[in-house]
């Protein structure tokens, strides 16, 4: 496999593979995750994602040399396509961690593409379901707060999958930058 068919940035590393972006950060610090700059951003590779998935739970339980050798072997065994990784005792079922990983890109991807548009003079051009007026940070936010999303997409004339696209886009593409101002009441 080719491990340049897909980079990722920390975000949606993250989401991907389950880690927490602090922990994804350190990992590279460490020299355990390589990052590959595109522009001013930091990417990750398809393997990586992979590994990160792989030891999330013991992520706090490894030395740096141990987690540098689990990505190695690991990095090594997706590429050569292989279902399993073993090192001592320690074995990993990567087709199935890779098929989740897959599952949740194209989760993603169907969010990203699909579901959510930016369309400038609507909403003063934030993310808003296609074919709607409604903002995705608002759907996600309600979310969050406990709103039972299949009732509020039936409420709302939407579908659970434009819902939980919402909260899946707010995960990776949080909006940067000072929240904007209101305009005071007249």
């Amino acid at each position: 496999m080719n491990d340049d068919t897909h980079r990722f940035s920390v975000l949606e590393a993250s989401y991907l593979s389950h880690a927490k972006r602090a922990w994804i950060y350190r990992e590279m610090e460490q020299g355990v995750v390589e990052e590959h700059i595109v522009g001013k951003s930091r990417m990750l590779v398809e393997p990586d994602v992979i590994y990160l998935a792989s030891i999330g739970p013991m992520v706090t339980k490894c030395t740096v040399d141990l987690k540098r050798e689990i990505r190695k072997g690991v990095c090594k065994a997706f590429r050569s396509g292989a279902r399993r990784f073993q090192l001592y005792n320690f074995h990993l079922d990567l087709e199935r961690i890779a098929a989740e990983v897959e599952q949740r890109r194209l989760e993603l991807e169907r969010s990203r593409e699909d579901l959510v548009e930016r369309v400038p003079g609507v909403c003063g051009g934030e993310p808003v379901l296609r074919g709607t007026r409604f903002p995705v940070r608002l759907v996600a936010s309600l979310m969050a707060q406990g709103v039972d999303e299949a009732e509020f997409a039936e409420e709302y004339g939407l579908t659970p999958e434009q819902v939980s696209a919402a909260a899946i886009y707010m995960s990776v593409y949080p909006p940067r930058g000072r929240p904007r101002k209101s305009s005071p009441d007249v």
